[in-house]
């Protein structure tokens, strides 16, 4: 169990009283939640200040889809605290980087010569979710191999990245080989797209399944989350700027935002592969100095639509924050 090092008594004690009532409440609820929608679903949340602990299959490793952006940014700001990487370094955008997927850059800006700080790039990364920036990062950072040997450096084993974004989709649409040919190009890619049958893609979804890249549980996110929160990775400033990406990030307002009261501060990314994936990891802020949860929800499934995977994590994430809250009465 991670704790504070500086937990207060009352602390201790509203973790003690938090425990019992997170065992009467949440776990029957949640249970119910995921009876639902047919999918295969994972849960840690972790009250900071107590480190008193939700759990579901949170040992089950899922796919991380975009999820995972948040390491290679902790990666890269490592980088820039070691002065080996400037965040206002600009970089130009080739039209080799665009990545499919999800992201203003491929759709706004199509003719060559575009130039991006990092910062810009992280920037659409975190906030926007966008491939061709997060690809662009990933590479800046050392590559997938860097940013694993990082989380693994820290004690983190549980979350692997292998790929770029690039490869990921490609791979779970049965193109896998193409995001390695040259010359790339987003045409090229869309042209293929079209020609995969119906079976093909059925095949490769399987395969991706099976694959044990770019997965991680959902314990590990969480856990990575308060370390974060801690400043276990970086300093300070960097710190409060990837958090601060992450309470403007864009994507998935229905997810862990979904059910939260009006004006809930959540530092949160999500990640989505269409007819598989629907993630969303984030640090949930509660009123009134209650304290703060980490908390990761993955699910996973080939028959339940988006909407309604994101229906379920909205519904859990309420749930927690109910039980956290009141729990601390």
């Amino acid at each position: 169990m991670i704790t504070s090092a500086h937990t207060s008594e009352a602390q201790q004690r509203s973790g003690a009283k938090m425990k019992k009532e997170l065992k009467e409440r949440v776990d029957n609820e949640i249970a119910r939640i995921v009876s639902r929608p047919g999918a295969s679903v994972g849960v840690c949340a972790i009250h900071l200040e107590s480190g008193e602990r939700v759990l579901l299959n949170s040992d089950h490793s899922f796919p991380l889809a975009s999820s995972y952006k948040i390491t290679i940014a902790i990666r890269l700001l490592m980088l820039a605290e070691q002065g080996q990487c400037s965040l206002e370094q600009m970089i130009e955008i080739t039209p080799e980087d665009m990545s499919p997927g999800s992201g203003p850059i491929k759709e706004f800006f199509t003719v060559p010569g575009l130039q991006l700080s990092v910062r810009n790039l992280l920037d659409l990364a975190i906030r926007f979710s966008d491939n061709t920036a997060s690809d662009i990062v990933l590479r800046l950072a050392g590559g997938a191999r860097e940013v694993t040997k990082m989380l693994s450096s820290a004690g983190v084993n549980e979350i692997r990245v292998d790929r770029s974004t690039k490869e990921i989709i490609c791979d779970f649409s049965g193109l896998g080989p193409l995001a390695s040919e040259e010359p790339w190009s987003l045409q090229r890619f869309r042209t293929r797209f079209r020609e995969i049958s119906d079976a093909e893609r059925k095949a490769a979804m399987e395969a991706f399944q099976n694959d044990p890249r770019d997965r991680g549980t959902p314990d590990a996110l969480a856990s990575l989350l308060v370390r974060l929160k801690n400043g276990e990775f970086l300093n300070p400033g960097y710190t409060d700027l990837l958090l601060g990406l992450m309470r403007r990030c864009r994507t998935g307002p229905a997810r862990l935002k979904g059910q939260l009261p009006d004006g809930t501060i959540v530092a949160h990314k999500t990640g989505t592969l269409e007819g598989l994936v629907a993630n969303d990891i984030g640090i949930i802020d509660l009123p009134d100095h209650r304290g703060r949860i980490a908390i990761a929800v993955l699910a996973e499934s080939t028959k339940t639509p988006t909407a309604e995977l994101e229906l379920t994590i909205s519904r859990i994430a309420r749930s927690i924050y109910d039980a956290f809250l009141f729990a601390t009465d």
